[in-house]
């Protein structure tokens, strides 16, 4: 390659697939999380969140609950 300048030369090395700079094993990055996991985890919260403030009222679920006495 007598007429092309050094730094024009082929690569020696080809890249692979999992040499980009978006795959999670060598970038470090972890893939965003799924919908439904974060609505699974919304609906769990919220339940929570019921049962602590139906508790911490007195209206709780017991015995009273039902009928009235």
């Amino acid at each position: 390659m007598e007429g092309v300048p050094r730094d024009r030369a082929r690569p020696t090395r080809k890249k692979r697939m999992n040499d980009s700079p978006t795959d999670p094993a060598t970038s470090g990055a972890t893939p965003p999380t799924p919908r439904w996991v974060k609505i699974s985890g919304a609906v769990a919260l919220a339940v929570m969140v019921l049962f602590v403030v139906l508790h911490l009222t007195g209206s709780g679920m017991g015995p009273g609950m039902h009928g009235g006495h």
